[in-house]
């Protein structure tokens, strides 16, 4: 059945993540991987289809901006919502997303706490997530990606692409030079984390309960731990993939060496083999030659090019456009969506 209008497109943009998907899975290979993005039809389809073994979490920044319009700001209780639906996504146990979807129900914001009801929890929740995210709950790379390429959007196709081959070059030959000033196991981020959860572990009861296993008290909640089954019930050891405070503590007051227990792809050898392969520069004259001619491949010709500039700002999720901002009016000096100009209430009389 052939699409029309708003639909041809929706149809043109599903087949295009399809083919993209395509490409991605013969890079992949078998691994098991977590896909975070935003809730676009067009991957959903067709993270489904072709990695029918993978995972699919959602942005929390895209779903944010999804649920502000569910929150009554008139009331007050847009600030305290966030809040809690921060506090439920990030939550890293079952018990503390449950709570945080009660305290929602509890103020009153029925339409918010109805729209999470409706979504998929193991797409939602990091504490019901099926699989890995590593610490990682939004798809900030991507928007950093589009941020760092953003002046060369209007150029041709073929410029734009040799201007990031250049960027990226060179970004991997400054990380490459930047791994080989490391020391140690790890990257200097993790051993300050470390470090961190050392100093606050000193104030923390942990009790040995039998051979690789403790009890740790650290002023607020009881926790297991078992470091033989990397396994802590808060979770976050599962969650990010590397030691929490917990573990750490437990694993510095018995002088159990800690880096034995982090996961490889943290270490600095794995950062170096990331940039170990440069991208090799590319000379004019190693260009594509055409046969018949003899000439360079010259640009494919447009058919149908549309009249006016090209658009170069990028057209925002459906559900995920910005909040407007409250201003000041200048006329009824009150906070809201209008200005002098706009203003319903009538001038204020000058005083003589």
């Amino acid at each position: 059945m052939a699409a029309t209008g708003k639909n041809a497109n929706n149809a043109e943009t599903v087949e295009n993540w399809h083919w993209f998907l395509k490409k991605l899975e013969s890079i992949l290979g078998p691994r098991v991987l977590t896909f975070i993005s935003d809730r676009h039809e067009g991957l959903i389809q067709g993270i489904r289809d072709v990695f029918p073994t993978f995972y699919h979490d959602w942005c929390y920044h895209h779903l944010k901006n999804n649920v502000r319009s569910k929150t009554n700001k008139k009331k007050g209780e847009h600030c305290a919502a966030m809040g809690l639906f921060k506090e439920c996504f990030y939550s890293s146990t079952h018990e503390g997303f449950d709570q945080g979807m009660q305290k929602l129900k509890d103020m009153g914001c029925d339409g918010l706490h109805k729209f999470l009801s409706e979504i998929p929890v193991e797409c939602l929740s990091n504490a019901h997530c099926l699989g890995c995210r590593y610490g990682y709950m939004c798809s900030n790379i991507a928007e950093s990606f589009n941020s760092w390429i953003k002046e060369a959007k209007g150029m041709p196709i073929a410029t734009l692409v040799n201007w990031i081959r250049l960027k990226i070059m060179e970004q991997m030959s400054t990380r490459k030079s930047k791994g080989a000033t490391y020391k140690g196991f790890i990257c200097p981020r993790l051993e300050k984390k470390i470090l961190a959860s050392i100093r606050a572990g000193v104030q923390w009861r942990i009790t040995k309960s039998g051979y690789m296993e403790w009890e740790v008290f650290d002023g607020k909640y009881t926790h297991v731990v078992n470091i033989a089954r990397f396994q802590c019930s808060c979770r976050v050891w599962f969650t990010e993939q590397f030691p929490c405070g917990h573990a750490i503590a437990c694993m510095h007051s018995n002088n159990i060496n800690v880096y034995e227990y982090i996961n490889p792809y943290f270490s600095i050898a794995s950062f170096r083999a990331s940039y170990d392969r440069p991208i090799k520069p590319i000379p004019d004259y190693d260009k594509p030659i055409d046969v018949a001619t003899g000439d360079l491949v010259n640009p494919p010709t447009v058919v149908g090019k549309k009249h006016g500039r090209p658009k170069k700002k990028r057209i925002p999720n459906t559900s995920s456009a910005s909040f407007k901002r409250p201003i000041m009016c200048g006329n009824c000096h009150t906070q809201a969506h209008h200005n002098k100009t706009t203003c319903p209430h009538p001038p204020a009389k000058k005083q003589r």
